[in-house]
């Protein structure tokens, strides 16, 4: 059986993931623009088996608009809803 984790472990390890992501995310962005920018110059839609890409839609709701349409109305369909979330302070 594995031994369950303390707060302390939990917390650094939570922080290093967080700074690894960070990281890694830094290092994503770029390289996303350049194969994007690969995909749609070629029209192909993979990378030597290594990574596929695929163009999609989606459809949102303009809140603005929806806001400026409905006016005093849209109160009576919000919500408000609880999220949990945790913060790196350091």
């Amino acid at each position: 059986m594995a031994k369950s984790m303390t707060v302390a472990e939990a917390a650094e390890q939570w922080l290093a993931a967080k700074r690894d992501a960070k990281a890694a995310e830094a290092r994503l962005a770029p390289a996303k623009r350049v194969l994007l920018e690969h995909f749609r110059k070629t029209e192909r839609s993979t990378y030597k088996d290594l990574i596929a890409y695929s163009r999609t839609t989606y459809s949102g709701v303009d809140l603005e608009a929806l806001r400026a349409e409905l006016g005093k109305k849209i109160e009576r369909f919000e919500v408000t809803r609880e999220r949990e979330t945790l913060s790196a302070l350091k």
